[in-house]
């Protein structure tokens, strides 16, 4: 009985299918996205927040079996413009507002995007679109939470969502 066991192992082991380090994580599939009213500027800031072990998947997906979101500026870079790509902002009045790239980081298990509507603004209202990875998961959800408008509003995007309207009016 022993022997066995002892092959079953060294076979598990040279197999690759058991590791003290895990080979792969879970995907988690999902995305964290704040828009918060800067007080002092009068400015949008946003941020978008997704784990690395998603965004090496999708960059993966995106830009070919060569990409490093870890490693490669370059390959940081797209991701970021993908990400910008698939999320989409207007007034309540339906001017569509044009983030500015304000950076990106790696931050442990995260990979952050940086935006910011550099205009003073005093909307009543938001609409948002957010579909960043929902073209590679169905399943994936976003997060965003609007803050700096009274209470903080929330909204979990899910695929086929479309626009979602924010009333910011306390």
């Amino acid at each position: 009985m022993l022997k066995v066991v002892k092959i079953f192992l060294i076979t598990l082991v040279i197999g690759g299918l058991w590791s003290p380090i895990p080979l792969s994580a879970h995907q988690q599939k999902t995305g964290q996205t704040t828009i918060r009213l800067n007080p002092r500027s009068g400015h949008l800031e946003i941020m978008h927040r997704f784990y690395v072990h998603d965004a090496e998947h999708a960059a993966g997906l995106i830009q070919g079996p060569h990409a490093d979101i870890i490693a490669s500026r370059k390959t940081q870079e797209i991701f970021s413009g993908y990400i910008e790509k698939h999320f989409n902002i207007k007034t309540g009045a339906g001017r569509t507002l044009t983030p500015t790239s304000v950076g990106y980081e790696l931050d442990g298990k995260f990979f952050w995007v940086y935006q910011e509507i550099p205009e003073k603004l005093n909307p009543k209202s938001l609409s948002v679109t957010h579909t960043v990875l929902m073209d590679i998961w169905a399943d994936q959800q976003n997060l965003v939470n609007i803050e700096g408008f009274g209470p903080i509003k929330s909204h979990t995007f899910k695929k086929n969502d479309g626009a979602i309207a924010f009333d910011l009016r306390h």
